[in-house]
């Protein structure tokens, strides 16, 4: 008895996330993603997986949902797409624009209360601007939550059709700090 109390009191040491307490640093990771307005480059990664920290291609087989925000056109201009936009998929991933915010000093993602979450609509995407993500709802030990990131454009190719972005993403589940811990 003693031992199953000693295992589950270092689990919820765990601060919601399923491997323990988990370092991480500010470095962050660069991925470019692909319109997914253009159908040349249909096969090529359009979205991002907050979660699982990767682009996806979403017509791969079982990708349909399991991604945050995907690229795409509107008017000439590139937009992000909450993967709430897509009319049989009501996740509550969302995308926030904060602009002004300065990357490497926000601290922390807006409350899900907040009015500038948008889930169901176009983001126009600038580059440079700051926006935090919200991912869709996971599985974590006891509880269903979300995972947040910021993340900015570094670079568009209009001609190619492809956006590089750079994410900080926080490991643990359902917390909104956007640094780390010793950071703050």
């Amino acid at each position: 008895m003693i031992l199953l109390l000693l295992g589950l009191a270092l689990v919820a040491a765990g601060c919601d996330d399923e491997f323990g307490p988990q370092v991480w640093v500010d470095l962050p990771d660069t991925v470019t993603i692909y319109s997914l307005a253009r159908p040349e480059l249909l096969g090529l990664p359009g979205a991002y997986d907050i979660v699982n920290r990767g682009a996806v291609r979403i017509e791969q087989p079982g990708m349909s949902v399991s991604w945050d925000l995907a690229l795409s056109e509107e008017g000439g201009q590139f937009v992000l797409l909450p993967s709430g936009v897509l009319p049989d998929n009501p996740s509550p991933a969302a995308l926030a624009h904060m602009p002004g915010a300065d990357f490497k000093t926000l601290d922390a993602a807006p409350k899900r209360e907040d009015s500038r979450w948008v889930d169901s609509l176009a983001v126009p995407l600038t580059v440079g601007e700051v926006y935090v993500v919200r991912s869709r709802p996971v599985s974590c030990i006891y509880v269903t939550g979300s995972y947040f990131a910021k993340m900015r454009a570094v670079s568009v190719d209009p001609v190619v059709g492809s956006v590089t972005l750079e994410l900080i993403t926080n490991p643990y589940c359902n917390d909104r700090a956007l640094v780390p811990p010793d950071e703050d």
